[in-house]
Order: C-alpha cells, then sequence, then structure tokens
C-alpha cells in the first residue's frame, strides 16, 4: 500500500483500498470518455443534449467517472448494449460514459479539480477528510464550487436522502459528511453504509497461500498462526522447487499492485487498535512510537533480503501484479476474498483448480489475540458519490441513483431481469441455475451482462437481510479466519481532529511519506540501517510538532467516554 498518511498496520487499516477496487469497480463504461463531454459517432458531444424515447422517458447520456485505480478490468465488453443497461436506460433515461483509472485516486482527484473539468458523477473514496486525504480533495472542491450540493434536491429524491442519513455513524457524519467547512450544507451521497449489523460486508483480509504447495509441504494451513511461521513457511517454499503453470520458478511472497496490501504479513506485530493512538502502559502516544512498529520495520526488511518477498510488489501496476498472479506465479499472496476468488475464477481456476489459494491462520497479534477486521457501529467511512456542480442534467443523475436504490432497482442490479436471470422463490430473487453457474465459475459473463451494476451506486444496501446469497464454504472459511468486530465508543481519531494547532501541524508534515520511507528501510543491507530510517522519521515528526499534539491529546482523551484507541 502506498501509505501517505500511515495509520499503524492493522486489519481495520488494511481495509481500505482494494476490497473496493474489485468490489465496487463493476460499472459500464458506455464509450470513451472525454473531459465532461462525450463522443457519439465519431463526433464530440456535449453530452447534455436530451431525446425522447418512445415511452416519454427523456434520454440524457452523463459522464461517470470510477475514481479507483485498476477498475477497469471489471466492465461489461459491450459498454452499452447489455441487458441491464439498457433497462436502467429504459427506466431512468440514463445511459453513461465511463472513465476508469489507473493511478492513485487522490492524484486524480486532485487532476480533476485542478483543471475544473469534473465529470457529472463521480465515486471515489471518502473515508474521511483528513488533510491529505482523498476526502480532503473532494472536501475542498466541494468548498469551492466544483461540486454541487444536494439539499435543494433531497426531498425529491427518498432513496438518494436515506443514503445521505441512515447507518451512517454519528462520528462519521459530524466530521465528514457534514464537515464545518460545508456550513450546514451536503454534497456527498455515503455508499455501504449497512443499516444493520448482519448488513456489513465481511471481506475476510487474510494471508493466502496455494493449497497444492501447503499439501506437497504436508503444512496445515490451521498452524500458520503467526508472522515467524509464515516466514518459516516461505523458507519452505523458496528451496521447495515450486513453479507456476508456466513453469517458471514461483515467487515466494508477493502483493497485488502498489504493494497492496503488504501489512497482512506483519499482522502478529499489530495491535488491538483502530485509531493512530495508542494507550501503551497507561501513556497515551502516537503510534509511530509504538515499539512494534520496529518489529514491522525488521520483518519486512527480513523477507525483502532473504528473497522471500517480491522486490518489485511495491512498484508494480495493478496489470503487472495481476500478470504474475494469474498464473499462480505468487505462491504466498495478502488481500480479501472477494477480490480473490472474482479474479481467480476468470483466470488461474479455470484451468489449475488444484492451485486453490486458502487462508492460512488465524493469526495472534502482538496481544496474544487473534486477529480480527473491526468495524464501528454506523460506518466510519465510506466509498461516495459526488456530482459536479457543472453537472448537465443534475436531476437525471439524482434520479438514477435513486432508482437504483428503490427495492425494484435493486432487484434489477443485483439480480437482474425476472424470468430471464431469476425467478421469484417464496418472495425472494433465486437466481436460476445458468446465472448461478455464471456468477460462480464464469465471472466474465456475468459482468458483461451487467450484473454487476449497482455495487457503484448502492448505498445502505439491505440486500443481506431479505435476498441471501448462495452460501460459499470458501468464503465461510475466509470469514473464520478473520472475523468481524463491532466496537463501540469514540475512536481517538476524531479527538485528533479537535487539536486548535492541527492545521499548522499537518502543514509541517504533509511533505513527509511514511509509507515510503518503510519501503526505503526494508530494502536496506543492515536491521541498523533499517531502524535509523525509522527513527529518523520519527524524529522529523517530533520537529514539527508531534509532541505537542500527544501532550493535547494525553489531556484530552481522559475527558471522553469510551474512548477507542
Amino acid at each position: 500500500m502506498n501509505i501517505k498518511k500511515r495509520k499503524g498496520i492493522s486489519i481495520m487499516n488494511s481495509r481500505r483500498k482494494r476490497f473496493l477496487v474489485l468490489c465496487l469497480a463493476c460499472l459500464f463504461a458506455l464509450t470513451a470518455f472525454t473531459g465532461c463531454g462525450s463522443k457519439e459517432n465519431g463526433k464530440t458531444s456535449n453530452g447534455g443534449g436530451s431525446k425522447t424515447a418512445k415511452g416519454g422517458k427523456e434520454q440524457v447520456t452523463l459522464d461517470f467517472l470510477m475514481c479507483w485505480n485498476g477498475a477497469s478490468s471489471q466492465f461489461p465488453e459491450d459498454m452499452k448494449n447489455n441487458p441491464i443497461s439498457k433497462e436502467l436506460a429504459k427506466k431512468t433515461g440514463v445511459t453513461l460514459n465511463v472513465q476508469t483509472i489507473t493511478t492513485d485516486e487522490g492524484e486524480k482527484l486532485s487532476t480533476i479539480f485542478g483543471s475544473g473539468e469534473v465529470p457529472d458523477i463521480v465515486n471515489a473514496p471518502y473515508w474521511d477528510t483528513n488533510p491529505g486525504s482523498s476526502g480532503d480533495f473532494i472536501r475542498k472542491a466541494a468548498t469551492e464550487g466544483l461540486v454541487l450540493e444536494l439539499d435543494p434536491y433531497m426531498d425529491k429524491y427518498p432513496n438518494v436522502k436515506r443514503m445521505m442519513t441512515e447507518g451512517v455513524s454519528e462520528s462519521y457524519k459530524k466530521y465528514d459528511l457534514e464537515h464545518p467547512d460545508y456550513n450546514g450544507k451536503h454534497y456527498i451521497i455515503p455508499q455501504q453504509t449497512p443499516r444493520t449489523d448482519a448488513d456489513v460486508t465481511q471481506w475476510a483480509y487474510n494471508v493466502w497461500v496455494r493449497q497444492d504447495i501447503l499439501k506437497d509441504l504436508s503444512v496445515e494451513p490451521e498452524s500458520i498462526d503467526s508472522s515467524e511461521k509464515l516466514y518459516e513457511l516461505m523458507k519452505q517454499i523458496k528451496s521447495g522447487g515450486f513453479k507456476d503453470i508456466n513453469g517458471k520458478p514461483v515467487i515466494t511472497a508477493g502483493t497485488w499492485g502498489n504493494g497492496w496490501n503488504y501489512s497482512d504479513f506483519m499482522r502478529s506485530f499489530s495491535r488491538d487498535t483502530v485509531s493512530d493512538w495508542r494507550n501503551l502502559d497507561g501513556k497515551i502516544t502516537h503510534w509511530i512510537f509504538d515499539p512494534m512498529e520496529d518489529k514491522k520495520v525488521l520483518f519486512m526488511r527480513k523477507l525483502v533480503s532473504e528473497g522471500l518477498f517480491d522486490p518489485e510488489a511495491y512498484t508494480q501496476t495493478d496489470t503487472v501484479a495481476k500478470e504474475k498472479i494469474a498464473t499462480g506465479r505468487v505462491a504466498v499472496l495478502n488481500g480479501h476474498y472477494p477480490n480473490l476468488r472474482d479474479f481467480m475464477r476468470q483466470t488461474l481456476y479455470k484451468t489449475n483448480p488444484e492451485m486453490k489459494y486458502v487462508p492460512v491462520g488465524p493469526f495472534l497479534d502482538a496481544d496474544g489475540k487473534q486477529v480480527t477486521a473491526k468495524v464501528s457501529r454506523g460506518r466510519t467511512g465510506s466509498p461516495a458519490i459526488f456530482l459536479s456542480s457543472k453537472c448537465k442534467n443534475p436531476e437525471k443523475a439524482l434520479e438514477f441513483i435513486d432508482y437504483i436504490n428503490s427495492d425494484e432497482g435493486l432487484k434489477l442490479v443485483t439480480f437482474g431481469i425476472e424470468g430471464v436471470h431469476y425467478n421469484m422463490v417464496d418472495d425472494k430473487p433465486q437466481r436460476t441455475d445458468e446465472w448461478q453457474d455464471k456468477k460462480e465459475n464464469d465471472m466474465t459473463a456475468y459482468v458483461n451482462e451487467g450484473l454487476v451494476f449497482g455495487d457503484n451506486f448502492v448505498g445502505a444496501d439491505p440486500r443481506k437481510g431479505w435476498w441471501p446469497e448462495k452460501e460459499d464454504p470458501d468464503y465461510e472459511k475466509a470469514k473464520e479466519v478473520t472475523p468481524l468486530e463491532f466496537y463501540d465508543g469514540t475512536n481517538a481519531n476524531f479527538i485528533a481532529r479537535d487539536y486548535p494547532d492541527r492545521q499548522e501541524y499537518e502543514s509541517n508534515t504533509a511533505a513527509l511519506d511514511y509509507g515510503k520511507e518503510f519501503m526505503r528501510a526494508t530494502f536496506e543491507d543492515t536491521d541498523e540501517g533499517a531502524l535509523k530510517i525509522l527513527n529518523d522519521y520519527r524524529k522529523k515528526l517530533k520537529d514539527a510538532g508531534l509532541d505537542k499534539f500527544i501532550e493535547y491529546m494525553q489531556k484530552e482523551i481522559p475527558k471522553v467516554k469510551d474512548v477507542r484507541y
């Protein structure tokens, strides 16, 4: 992971990017994207023209940016004429031009806001509005008039309004959706805000190993319950002469693009925390001073120096990473289950099902507790949708989003067309055998049908409550290895936001990038050299005013009830 403001390496913090890249990446690119316009029949159009289709529904074309690195791989080959997009155009009058990205999400947002050429609709990370985050770029753009204010429209579109109010934690609402800089106005439509605990998606982030290799080594996956045991397994794999499907020697351990998310390999050095702050022996401090950071640096340096970790992992593109993963060349892999499942079903598992990746663990953390995926009640952050202030037709854009989040629309974008893709059984949609089989074994065909469209627009999703999915034993096992753990109380990060000198501190540290320093440290020749880089970074933070920040937190945290670190 490219960590610009690294928040410790915990399972909660490994949440962020890539599940969303795959699970939120499935939308239709209907034509080539050209700024805020479109091309039709070789002619450039502003996309604002509308026509009335047979049946009387006004038809418009809107530009949509899926601002998630790697999203393009999941888009339908026929971007316009698949059954679901055609049905959505019939129901809403909206067709989408879609642009995807292969770069950093924040960089893309900075580019479009800097140019003033913001697509009509954008789906982007909005985990928080901390300085330097994607949410911060969006917040600044909203205050500068580049993002559409939604208040004049909310009562007209009840499902959009519901997305903005239901399933949202009070902290997230106070500090992010209703940031003080918004002056009481609303600009952001959050997604994946579960109405109940049961609606929370379990991504099952884990460390995965090819099962044929484990079998050959007579290693039970449950026996690998620590990073050190994982290290010993890696050494066995390196010396074992294992090959990929093309007969090439395996890479012992690697990641998806840009190093995402190498922190999974360091689970034994994580703590039961959800914030940037620690309470170590009764003393409140910043995560950078946690002794576990030393252990993380040294562990990853050991993997790199012994040739157990792909030296290209930190910098390789998602395309390069997938080329390796698709052939089974990476013996030990990280990431979440939906990502792994959907990609592998289309590639490696088609020809070599014996090379299926299985999760190892459960891992125990630094305190001897099982590593869990920690989630606050009421999601504390989410991908989000916003509209350009220059949106060609805000009413149609919101009608489109509103429809997808209606019961009828949710059924369409989740299960397809009744009688074709599913039938109603006991008042619940049930996929036909053909389309259930495609979902499980031919994701390309499933995607090309348009049947993952809604993941890009659905907010407080009720599907899990009354539209159960077919049981997936592999998924159930993955969830057992890293189960969900809900927590209440106030995340210490929210207390930190009220620090009076925070803006000055963030300005002083804006140029510092711990992710790059961490990666550099792992390539050092000695442990001493690696730790020097870590300690130099700590000094830079202290010079920037971190000690004063810590003093503030030591004074303020005791005033707040039920603080979670």
